[in-house]
C-alpha cells in the first residue's frame, strides 16, 4: 500500500478474511497525444489549426485546479492554438495582485 502502513489482518468472522491477499492490478493510463493533452483515441488535433494562431496579444489563462485533470481539458486546447510565447497559464483559487 502506497504512503501508509499496511492494513491491519482481517479477524476471522468478520466477512473480510483473505481480501488483503487478492491480487490488485495496476491502472495504467491512456496514451495521450502529446499535443493536445487528451487520450489518442479521442485526439482532436485533426480539428485544430495547423500553424499557431498569429495574436498580438499574451493571453492569460486562469484555470482552476480541479480544471487540470477533467475530461474536456480545454486549457491545452487553447494553448496548442497559440504560439508559445503568447500565452501563460495560471492555475489556482486565489491571485495576489503580483501573480
Amino acid at each position: 500500500m502506497e504512503g501508509g502502513s499496511a492494513p491491519a489482518p482481517a479477524e476471522e468472522g468478520d466477512g473480510c478474511a483473505g481480501l488483503w491477499e487478492l491480487p490488485v492490478e495496476r491502472c495504467e493510463r491512456r496514451p495521450e497525444c502529446g499535443r493536445c493533452s487528451r487520450p489518442q483515441k479521442v485526439c482532436l488535433c485533426p480539428f485544430l489549426p495547423i500553424h499557431p494562431l498569429k495574436v498580438s496579444t499574451c493571453l492569460y489563462i486562469i484555470q482552476h485546479p480541479a480544471e487540470e485533470s477533467r475530461v474536456l481539458r480545454t486549457v491545452p486546447l487553447l494553448a496548442a492554438c497559440l504560439p508559445p510565447d503568447k500565452y501563460k497559464i495560471l492555475v489556482g483559487r486565489r491571485f495576489s495582485e503580483d501573480r
